[in-house]
C-alpha cells in the first residue's frame, strides 16, 4: 500500500496547484495563471471531492505529553501507529530515572512493540518492550484512530495498563499524562522522508 499525501496550493493570481504524492512517484495538476479564481475553486472542489477517499493518513505520530510516574519520574517520546492495520512503526521512548528504578530506552530496532489486550480491558495496550524484560506500557481512555488528537492515559483503568516494570515484578505506574497524535497528512509527505 503506497502512503497517499495531498496538497492544495493557491498562488497569487488565482492560479493553483493540486500535489497528489503517491510514493515513490508524484503527480501534479497544475491549472494556468490565467484561470479565473471563481472558476478555479469550482474546478477544484471538484477534483478533491473526485480524490479525498484517496487522501488519507496511513500512520499517526502519538507523542507522550506530561507523562509522569507514581515515584516521580517522567517519560517522553513517540510512536507511529497505524490504527487500522493495528501496526506500530518506529517509537522512541525514554523514561528517567526514579529513586529506586532506572530509566530506560525503547527503541525500534532494539525493543518490540505490540498493541494487545490486557485482562478484561476493552482499550488495546501500546507495549513497548526491551530484550531485558523491562517494558512499558500505555492504554488510553479509548482507542487510538488515524485522526490523530488528544487522549488522556486510562489512569483510572486496570493498573497493568499505564506501568512501567522489569517482568513486572519491579514496577511503576503512570499517575498522568495523554498521548497527542500527530497525522502525516499535516506535513504532507509522512514521516520517513
Amino acid at each position: 500500500m503506497h502512503n497517499v499525501a495531498c496538497t492544495l496550493r493557491l498562488r497569487e493570481n488565482a492560479a493553483a496547484t493540486l500535489l497528489i504524492r503517491v510514493r515513490p512517484k508524484h503527480y501534479a495538476l497544475v491549472f494556468a495563471r490565467s484561470f479565473p479564481a471563481m472558476k478555479a475553486s469550482y474546478v477544484l472542489a471538484a477534483i478533491l471531492a473526485s480524490v479525498a477517499a484517496t487522501c488519507h493518513a496511513s500512520s499517526v505520530r502519538w507523542f507522550l505529553s506530561g507523562v509522569t510516574f507514581s515515584d516521580g519520574a517522567t517519560a517522553r517520546g513517540w510512536f507511529d501507529e497505524d490504527a487500522d492495520t493495528g501496526s506500530i512503526g518506529r517509537f522512541v521512548i525514554y523514561t528517567s530515572d526514579g529513586p529506586s528504578i532506572t530509566g530506560r530506552e525503547y527503541r525500534d530496532g532494539e525493543s518490540f512493540a505490540a498493541r494487545v489486550l490486557l485482562n478484561a480491558d476493552t482499550v488495546q495496550t501500546n507495549r513497548f518492550q526491551r530484550p531485558d524484560t523491562w517494558q512499558m506500557r500505555l492504554t488510553p481512555v479509548v482507542e487510538l484512530t488515524n485522526g490523530g488528537g488528544t487522549l488522556d492515559l486510562d489512569i483510572a483503568g486496570s493498573p497493568n495498563g499505564n506501568i512501567e516494570c522489569n517482568n513486572c515484578g519491579s514496577f511503576r505506574g503512570v499517575t498522568s499524562g495523554q498521548l497527542v497524535g500527530v497525522t502525516d497528512l499535516l506535513f504532507g509527505s509522512g514521516f520517513d522522508d
